[in-house]
Formats: structure tokens, C-alpha cells, sequence
């Protein structure tokens, strides 16, 4: 089931230097560079709604922007798609690469290597069963520009509920949907922009 937001952002420096929450920056006003990564396999169809959703986006203020897709397989499956909605329509650069290695781990990294080889400051991920609200990455950075935070990760919620649905199917999806609102709930209570300098939940 597709739902929208993704789930977290990261500052590249804390890949690298343990102590980073320690590091003391003007990110207040400072322009950023952000790549927004997705990894995927083999789901063409929702990978596709992911780049739309994508398309949609608004540029947060003073930053520059770019979408990566990695591709965790032995074989591009997906090039094409991405061939095919790139740019996107609002402007934003849209790569792509190969990670033949297969395993999450893999591919984050080769999302966070090809980020920090452009010298980006911030590494966004969203998985590829997902799609982002037009105000994701502009609640996002909003909450990385008011915090001192190194990891932040936003809610998800649940699509909507598409026509046709049987009773069964509506009920399950209304008790998923109350089920990850629940969590957003108990995460905002337990993480604000003001109490917890290494982790927040915007």
C-alpha cells in the first residue's frame, strides 16, 4: 500500500565525524544542498508514482535539490522509468544508478557515497512504496533549519482509500491508517525540535 512522506534526513558530516552533533553551524539561514534517495527493486509501478510525487514538490527556500534513484539489482530494470521522468517537472535533477550488490545496506551506502561525491550537506531517503506530500522536504529542512538535530525522520500516514473497496478491505485499512497515526502521535510527544538535539520527529 502506498503511502505518502518519507522517513528520514541526515547531515553527511555524521557519516563521517562521531562527534558532529558537537559541531556548531549557522544552518539557520546557510544555503543547503540536499539529495532526496530512493532505493528499489523490481516495483516499477510504484517507483514511478514515487518520481510523480517527486515532481510535485516545493523547493524549501535556499536550497538545491536533487533525486536519486538506486537501483539494487544485477540488472537495470528501472533505468527507464527514471529515463522517462526526468527532469522533473519542477525543475529538480533526477539521477540514476546501479548497485549490483544486493542488501539495504549496499544501497544506502552507494545513495550516501553518490551524495557525498557532489559534495552534498544533506542525504534525504524515502522508500519506493511510498510518495511525498508537496510540502515534505520544505516541513523538513524547516525542521533541520530550527534544530540541532543530525537525524530527523517525518511521519507516515496512509494513502487514501481508492474506490471499490469491500467492507473488509476498508476496515483494514482504517485500522492501518489509525495505526500509524497513533505512532505519529507518540513520536511527537516523545521528540520536539526543542528537547531533542540529536534525533527529532518533524
Amino acid at each position: 500500500m502506498a503511502v505518502e512522506k518519507g522517513y528520514d534526513i541526515f547531515k553527511i558530516m555524521s557519516l563521517w565525524h562521531p562527534g558532529a552533533e558537537h559541531l556548531t553551524d549557522d544552518r539557520t539561514h546557510k544555503p543547503l544542498t540536499v539529495t532526496v534517495a530512493a532505493l528499489t527493486r523490481q516495483r516499477p509501478q510504484m517507483l514511478a508514482h514515487l518520481l510523480d510525487s517527486w515532481g510535485t514538490m516545493t523547493l524549501p527556500e535556499n536550497v538545491h535539490v536533487r533525486c536519486l534513484i538506486v537501483e539494487n539489482d544485477s540488472e537495470p530494470q528501472s533505468r527507464d522509468v527514471v529515463a522517462a521522468k526526468s527532469p522533473l517537472p519542477n525543475g529538480i535533477a533526477l539521477d540514476y544508478v546501479l548497485e549490483p550488490e544486493p542488501g539495504i545496506p549496499f544501497a544506502r551506502n552507494r545513495a550516501a557515497k553518490e551524495a557525498i561525491a557532489v559534495g552534498h550537506d544533506l542525504l534525504a531517503f524515502v522508500d519506493d512504496d511510498e510518495y511525498v506530500a508537496p510540502d515534505w522536504l520544505v516541513q523538513l529542512i524547516g525542521g533541520y533549519r530550527q534544530s540541532r538535530a543530525i537525524l530527523l525522520g517525518a511521519p507516515l500516514r496512509c494513502a487514501p482509500p481508492i474506490e471499490g473497496l469491500t467492507r473488509l478491505q476498508r476496515v483494514m485499512h482504517d485500522n492501518i491508517d489509525r495505526r500509524y497515526r497513533a505512532k505519529e502521535t507518540r513520536a511527537a510527544a516523545r521528540a520536539t525540535l526543542n528537547e531533542t538535539p540529536r534525533v527529532t520527529v518533524v
